[in-house]
């Protein structure tokens, strides 16, 4: 079996009773809940007020936190399947569903009916490249693909000689990932690993870098993105399991 590099414990699968507290709590104190279409990114949210649980039925009632125009024609989201996510108490909860809409009530529900995971806020995701999660990295007019990416550093992999070295700083470099990109204002060599194959012939060289000297915004950008391509990642693997 091929090990998957992005199952590093960063989530964890929440008991019926977790949810059914966690849900409950949340909704009397009327807690922000976000959601977002499948397939999508984060940058396309809605905001939703959670004020309703049914702990029989597992269902969450949501009102629109839009502007007035959102409440009026209503949500976009409707009908559609979406992912969801719940920050609480240091934790944030995620789980994926199809938002539906109850006129009689003028109220958003979801079926809670898929796993629900939770995880730390701000645990410093590591992903991986695959099929769906694609890194690059610019480096003075050459591109290099990327292998795997956190909020505080990239690893690219080369095959053949590199001009690189530990220690070495490099400005401006232009950092891709899920078709964004980030200028990087400088970035640091923290490590060069050689990989060998068969009779210790070289097969290739994984680069670490580190980031440094990020404007806050571009850091809580990319903490964003990565953030959500991490819990997206856990759900597509959840659904792949159940076929």
């Amino acid at each position: 079996m091929v090990k998957d590099p992005n199952q590093k414990h960063y989530f964890e699968e929440c008991t019926i009773k977790e949810i059914k507290e966690v849900f409950y709590s949340a909704a009397h104190k009327k807690f922000n809940f976000r959601c977002w279409e499948q397939g999508k990114g984060e940058e396309q949210v809605e905001e939703f007020e959670l004020i309703h649980f049914d702990e029989a039925s597992m269902i969450i009632g949501l009102k629109p936190k839009g502007n007035l125009i959102t409440k009026i024609i209503g949500s976009k989201l409707n009908d559609q399947k979406i992912h969801f996510h719940l920050a609480y108490q240091k934790l944030q909860y995620f789980s994926s569903g199809k938002l539906l809409y109850d006129a009689m009530e003028n109220l958003y529900y979801i079926y809670i009916k898929e796993k629900v995971f939770k995880g730390q806020q701000r645990q410093n995701y590591r992903l991986s490249t695959n099929l769906i999660i694609k890194i690059g990295l610019l480096i003075d007019n050459q591109k290099y693909q990327g292998i795997d990416i956190s909020a505080g550093g990239a690893s690219i992999k080369i095959t053949g000689d590199h001009p690189f070295k530990k220690g070495q700083i490099i400005e401006n470099v232009i950092l891709f990932f899920m078709l964004t990109k980030y200028l990087i204002p400088e970035v640091k060599v923290a490590n060069i690993e050689e990989h060998h194959a068969h009779e210790n012939l070289l097969e290739y060289t994984k680069i670490g870098f580190s980031f440094h000297k990020l404007s806050v915004a571009t850091e809580e950008k990319l903490f964003k993105a990565i953030n959500s391509e991490a819990r997206a990642e856990e759900l597509r693997k959840s659904l792949l399991n159940k076929k």
